[in-house]
This record gives structure tokens, sequence and C-alpha cells, in this order.
């Protein structure tokens, strides 16, 4: 399998950028560090499975897996699909309209990956920077990618053209699986540390404070998702079912971020064996967009939590059951189309609610959103928004100009 046939598979780049198995086609110069036997002996002892082969470790300096990503991010993608994500962001209101996109993910990971996995050649690499504090833990952390990519394939758990939302909810399973790994290597894995007497509110904030400040708060969130909900997600389908086999989230991986944040959805649609839709058809949009994606639970829950308060956003993005988003362009100028639809009337009138409160917010107005206010509009710098709501569907529309440097 040709491995820059998989990087061009993780079509969203922020979560490229952010996932610990790198997909690259070649490789930086690099010093080879040592791996003992030992060490692979105690990480299949407390995962349960066997290496099948040999894995062979490397030591770059964070200069260097930069480089190497960026190399590879330019190479796999088009200027026009890296301009259509930033312009999502931006449009959403996840990220400012002054954002450099890519140069503002490659700074704030030159100081915070400390490594990767490569799939197809069986080898991870790690940062030199900060080895001392954290070398046992990095080297067992991607030794346990290893482990599951030798045993599930993992790139065949990144098939060409899926969903970014869904991708982040397999992202959770891969470092949930490596975080609970880890724990089990001291002592016996204990969920009380991450289950619900964790609360959603402490677990962000404490993620905030630690990682990634240099990122925007919205991409903060979205870069620390797969790692504070990973291992919630392993210890809540282990409180519904304690005997539930964790290896089949290899073979049956949750569809969307909703069923990482509520374990009990994985579990209903498992039992049930459906097959459940999560997006919008592209056909109910109008003809001519440039770019479509499905955002998901947990960006939603981002996009509000930086300004509406963490425990509010977690009560208004619950509930969430489709969205799709839209691009279109006329000019310099660009229009985002999204919808989202909820499971009930409540859901989506306290998304639309708490979406608007956020837009005002940001607008400088104080006008509070009434029960019988159905459609809303915003004046934010250079982007105009209108919000509405009719039934199970919130829906925006946002124009904006002058968000991204022409191709």
């Amino acid at each position: 399998m040709d491995a820059c046939k998989n990087l061009k598979r993780l079509m969203n780049l922020f979560l490229l950028a952010s996932l610990g198995l790198f997909l690259g086609c070649s490789m930086a110069s690099s010093n080879p560090c040592q791996l003992e036997k030992e060490q692979m002996r105690e990480i299949e002892q407390a995962r349960g499975l066997n290496f099948r082969g040999p894995v062979s470790c490397r030591y770059l300096k964070p200069a260097e897996i930069v480089k190497e990503l960026k190399s590879e991010i330019f190479k796999k993608n088009t200027p026009e699909e890296l301009q259509n994500e930033e312009l999502l962001y931006k449009l959403i209101g996840g990220i400012p309209t002054d954002y450099n996109y890519v140069e503002g993910l490659l700074s704030g990971y030159r100081e915070t990956i400390k490594g990767f996995y490569h799939i197809e050649d069986d080898y991870f690499a790690l940062s030199e920077s900060g080895l001392n504090e954290s070398k046992r833990s990095s080297i067992y952390h991607e030794l346990v990618h290893a482990l599951q990519d030798q045993n599930f394939d993992l790139s065949s758990l990144l098939p060409k053209g899926i969903a970014s939302d869904s991708l982040m909810a397999r992202q959770a399973v891969f470092e949930g699986d490596a975080l609970r790994t880890l724990e089990a290597l001291d002592s016996e894995f204990n969920c009380r540390w991450h289950g619900k007497n964790i609360s959603l509110a402490n677990a962000e904030i404490i993620f905030l404070d630690t990682d990634y400040k240099d990122f925007p708060p919205f991409l903060r969130l979205m870069a620390g998702f797969p790692y504070s909900h990973g291992v919630r997600f392993f210890c809540g389908l282990r409180e519904n079912d304690p005997t539930f086999d964790f290896d089949v989230l290899f073979s049956r991986p949750p569809l969307s971020t909703a069923e990482i944040l509520h374990p009990e959805l994985y579990l209903s649609r498992f039992v049930q064996e459906s097959s459940v839709s999560l997006d919008l058809p592209p056909y109910l949009a109008e003809e001519g967009w440039i770019y479509t994606a499905v955002l998901g639970e947990y960006a939603l829950f981002s996009l509000l939590a930086p300004d509406a308060g963490f425990s509010p956003a977690k009560v208004a993005a619950a509930g969430w059951a489709a969205d799709r988003a839209w691009i279109y362009q006329e000019g310099k100028h660009f229009k985002l189309d999204f919808r989202s639809h909820w499971h009930s009337k409540k859901d989506a009138t306290e998304f639309y609610q708490a979406w608007a409160k956020v837009l005002a917010l940001k607008a400088g107005q104080r006008k509070q959103v009434g029960i019988l206010d159905k459609k809303i509009a915003f004046q934010l710098d250079n982007l105009s928004v209108e919000l509405e709501i009719e039934g199970l569907q919130v829906r925006v529309e946002v124009i904006g100009s002058e968000l991204v440097e022409p191709s």
C-alpha cells in the first residue's frame, strides 16, 4: 500500500497535524534510538496483544518534525484544499479572520509534538526536545500505536473521503487505547480518574491550561479531543458494559464524536447492528459549492465553549443528530451554508439560543434572544451572519470577504 496515497486520505489538515500517526512518504535525516525487548514485552502484557514484527525508532529535532509535516501537507494537498478548510473555520467562527491557518498550526506544533508513528514503514520518531522528562512515556506511547497497527491495520481505518468528525472519533480510539495502556504499565487502569467523577468542564479547562497555548481556543480544544476524551470513552464503555471487548473498536469503530462523548450511543448502535447516517446528503445544497464538510458534536461544542462556557456549551451541543457545511464563492466573497439537525426541538432550541448569545457577544450586542425569535442577524467585522431555526434544523448563513490570500 502506498504511504503517499494514505496521507491523501486524511482530508482534514488540522486532524492530520494533531494525529500521532504520521503517514509521510519520506523521512528527514535522523538518529536511531534503541528499543529494548523488555520494553516491547511490557507493552504486550499491558495491552494484551503481541507484536508481529520488529519496530524501529528514530530521534528528530522539533524543527525536522515540523519540516517533514509541512512538506507532506503541501505535497498531498492543493492550495485550494488548504484554503477551503481555512475558510470553513473562519466563516463558522472557529478562528480569527486574520489567522494564518497552516503557518499557525505548524508554529504551534513545533513545541508541542513529541513524536509520531509511521504506519507504512512500521517505525516511530521522537522529538529530541524534552526527552529527559518524557522519554519513557513517549517511547511506550508510540509502541502502543505500533502494536495497534500490526494487529489491526490502522490505515484501513482511514478510508478515502472519511468525514472529519468520524476521523476525530477514530483518533480518540487510537489515543485513548494508548493512554489507558500506559497507565496499566504502572498499575491497574483505573477509570475513577477519567469517568463521570471528572466533569467535562474540568477536563477541558485542565487541557487548555497546559497544551497548545499558541492555538486559538477552538483549535486547542479540537487538538486535545483524542486525548482528553479518548480514555473517558473507554471508561464509559466499561461502565455501561463491564465485559465489552475493546478490540472490537478497531473492527467497528465509532462513527462520530457524539459516540465518543456518549458511549451509550455507540453501544446502542453496536447491539442493534444498525447502520446510521450522521451527515446530510450533498444534494440538499444549492449547486456550485466549492467545499463541503461535516463538523460534528464536538466541533460545535468547541465553537461555543470559549465564549459560552464549558458546561453551557456541553448542554447546547448535546442532542446533535447530523450536520453539513457548504462553501460557495462569488468573486472575493465567500458564503457558508451550515445546517445542523437535532434529535428534538428542545435540543435544536438550546443550540440555537446558545449560538445566538455567542454571536451577540462577539458583535457587541446586549440583545437577548427571545423564544419567538426564529431568525436573527449579526455583523462581525467582515462577516455577515444570519442564524435561523426551523423545527429540528438550525441553519446559519455567513458571507465574508478578504478571508484568505489568493491561491
